[in-house]
């Protein structure tokens, strides 16, 4: 039923002495009973007229009871869950009045600690937007995102997905699909998958923001550039080397437009080149690893019992560009470590000691992964003497250089031809002791215990003798490192009958 102007009038007046109520109770003031008195001045508890007498007015019948100001909670949640209970019979004008005082004692309460009466107060304003304006209403938004922030806040990372995702589409239905008003949102749905360690839908989440922002934003400007990075982080973590690369190259070639040479806003692009190429040369690049140890290459290799020079021409072309990528990434990686370094001892003011040690490791690893012990000694000598200047000299030597570091290894995978490839893995293990020496190579590799197949025990040695170590530094002198120990357990079987 309508309710007269005289009627919104007082309630109006109503809203305004419980909204000071509020803030009373918030500020842990003295409770006061002045609602009450104003309630029965201006009659809420009974039946009501307008002015002239002739007015309309809610039903006699529905009474707004007498609320107990001395309670912890405020008197607005209460006045709310009462009209929501009563909803029906009252207009949408009286609703509306109080949605606004509920959010600001929500985050009022946010404020003071006590979430789950801001999450009462932000799920009533939900429902008197719903009774108001409907499902899809965009005054939904702000009260939805608050509510995920405190789930968020308080582990429940599912429901903040679910607040978000209906925030979501409110605002798909408000303003479209591809706008930049959702990207908060995003960004806050990207920080509870991966608190979730949901890497998949993250990844499909950082995917959207990053087209949103192509359609919006320059691709040339500096603005754009924190885009391109975290797309190029999400394909590192995706094992998307190439595309990763391609993505730092870009933004590096917008920041030196814009950017004098040298300048310390150009070592994230750079680490991120670097970062890619260490990667590759860690985990193998298609094509690499057949160059890299001396092997045949596939043309080599394989025998052709054709003589067709079309066919041989074909299978040159395909190999072309892995036979190359690990020369031209292994020069890109140095250069772009050695720039880093270039950068941040220009930049001292800048960059701390340890954050210039810490790019100076970074060569090293390179430099061992890449098989230049020699440079990589240079590298850690460096970064041992800046170390050893800090206060905490000792903890920080002691967490780099402490025990060997593994740079590059393989975990052996199950034998798929050949012997073993017909057994059951499960419950099976080898463990192995070894030595590395100053040139962060194993040696001395003895087999400790096995219940696996002899086919897995070669196969667990040649990884280990494979793997590449950042060497154990006393002194600033790399050492020999007995005494280490590896132990791999398996399961499963790799060969499949169909």
């Amino acid at each position: 039923m309508m309710i007269s102007l005289h009627c919104r009038l007082v309630v109006t007046l109503l809203l305004v002495g419980i909204t000071f109520a509020t803030q009373q109770v918030v500020q842990s003031a003295e409770p006061t009973d002045q609602l009450a008195i104003e309630q029965d001045e201006i009659g809420l508890t009974g039946p009501e007229s307008d002015a002239s007498g002739t007015g309309s007015s809610p039903d006699s019948n529905l009474e707004i009871p007498a609320l107990p100001t001395t309670s912890e909670h405020s008197d607005i949640t209460e006045l709310a869950a009462h009209i929501l209970e009563q909803g029906s019979e009252y207009g949408a004008e009286i609703r509306a009045l109080l949605v606004e005082p509920l959010m600001k004692l929500a985050m009022l309460e946010k404020q003071s600690g006590d979430n789950p009466q801001a999450e009462r107060a932000g799920g009533l304003a939900i429902e008197l937007i719903d009774r108001n304006g409907g499902v899809f209403d965009p005054a939904l938004i702000e009260p939805l995102v608050f509510l995920a922030q405190l789930k968020q806040d308080s582990g429940d990372y599912p429901g903040a997905i679910e607040m978000l995702n209906r925030a979501q589409h409110v605002l798909h239905r408000a303003d479209g699909v591809m706008t930049g008003l959702q990207l908060p949102i995003l960004d806050q749905m990207i920080s509870n998958f991966a608190a979730m360690e949901k890497d998949d839908e993250a990844g499909m989440i950082t995917e959207l923001v990053y087209a949103i922002n192509v359609r919006h934003l320059d691709k040339h400007s500096l603005e754009f550039v924190p885009f391109i990075l975290k797309q190029a982080e999400f394909k590192v973590k995706s094992w998307q080397f190439r595309a990763a690369r391609e993505l730092y190259v870009d933004a590096l070639e917008i920041l030196e437009q814009y950017l004098p040479d040298n300048d310390p806003g150009l070592v994230d692009a750079l680490n991120g080149i670097a970062s890619v190429r260490f990667k590759e040369q860690s985990y193998g690049v298609p094509g690499s690893r057949l160059i890299a140890r001396g092997r045949a290459t596939t043309i080599q290799a394989k025998n052709i019992d054709t003589q067709n020079t079309r066919e041989i021409g074909k299978i040159r072309m395909r190999e072309k560009a892995p036979i190359k990528s690990p020369y031209q990434g292994r020069k890109e990686g140095t250069r772009t470590l050695q720039k880093v370094i270039v950068i941040m001892d220009e930049n001292p003011q800048r960059f701390s000691a340890v954050q210039r040690a810490g790019a100076y490791i970074r060569l090293g690893d390179w430099n061992m992964l890449i098989r230049r012990p020699r440079l990589a000694n240079d590298a850690y000598r460096v970064a041992w003497q800046l170390l050893a200047d800090e206060e905490d000299a000792a903890s920080l030597l002691a967490a780099n250089f402490g025990q060997p570091k593994k740079l590059k290894y393989s975990r052996p995978s199950l034998p798929n031809q050949g012997p073993g490839m017909y057994e059951n893995y499960d419950d099976r293990f080898v463990a192995v002791s070894y030595s590395v020496n100053e040139d962060g190579v194993v040696r001395n590799l003895k087999f400790v215990d096995s219940n696996s197949p002899k086919a897995m025990n070669v196969k667990m040695r040649d990884a280990v003798k494979r793997a590449i170590y950042r060497q154990r530094y006393v002194d600033a002198q790399p050492v020999v490192t007995d005494d280490l120990f590896l132990r791999e357990e398996f399961s499963g079987t790799a060969y499949m009958e169909y």
